[in-house]
C-alpha cells in the first residue's frame, strides 16, 4: 500500500498557482468590460456636461466669461458653424447673473441648431422640457475690475 506524506498533500507549483489567478483575472476583466459597453445608462458622461465643458473652454478668456463678448462669436470658426457642440444635437446656451434687484438677467444667450448653425438667441419654441439640461457657476466681467458671480447653463436635444 501507498502513503504518501502529509506534507506533500494538495500542493501545487507556485508558477501554476501565478497563472491560474493571472488567467483568472483577466477573464473577469474582460466580461465586465463586455458588459459595460452592452448594458445600457453605462455612459460615464452625458452629452450635456461634455458640451458644457466644451463651451466654457471657448468662451472664457483667463476663467473668466467676459459680458461684452457675444457667445456666437466664441463658438462660430471660420466655416460659419459651431465646431464645438454635438452633432446631430440642438443647443441653447445662456449665461445669466443675479442683477442688483435680486432677479436673473441674461448676460448673454444663443442658440444653435442640430447642424451647429447659429440660429438666434433663443429657440423658436424655447427650450423644451425633455432637453438635458447643465449648469456651472462662472466668473462675469462686466467692466474693467469688476467681476461678478455668473451661472452658465447649457440645454442639449435632439
Amino acid at each position: 500500500m501507498l502513503r504518501s506524506s502529509t506534507g506533500d498533500r494538495g500542493q501545487t507549483e507556485p508558477l501554476a498557482a501565478l497563472v491560474a489567478v493571472s488567467v483568472m483575472a483577466l477573464g473577469l476583466a474582460l466580461y465586465g468590460g463586455y458588459l459595460s459597453d452592452v448594458l445600457p445608462g453605462n455612459s460615464d458622461r452625458h452629452v450635456e456636461s461634455a458640451t458644457q465643458d466644451r463651451v466654457w473652454n471657448e468662451i472664457q478668456t483667463n476663467g473668466v466669461f467676459d459680458g461684452s463678448t457675444r457667445i456666437e462669436n466664441r463658438l462660430v470658426g471660420t466655416s460659419g458653424d459651431a465646431t464645438d457642440l454635438p452633432e446631430g444635437y440642438n443647443v441653447y446656451v445662456a449665461v445669466t447673473r443675479v442683477g442688483d434687484d435680486g432677479r436673473t438677467e441674461v448676460v448673454d444667450h444663443h442658440y444653435f441648431e442640430s447642424d451647429s448653425s447659429p440660429a438666434g438667441d433663443t429657440p423658436p419654441d424655447g427650450v423644451p422640457d425633455v432637453a438635458d439640461n447643465a449648469s456651472r457657476p462662472v466668473p462675469v466681467r462686466e467692466s474693467p475690475g469688476e467681476v461678478v458671480g455668473g451661472q452658465l447653463t447649457v440645454s442639449v436635444w435632439s
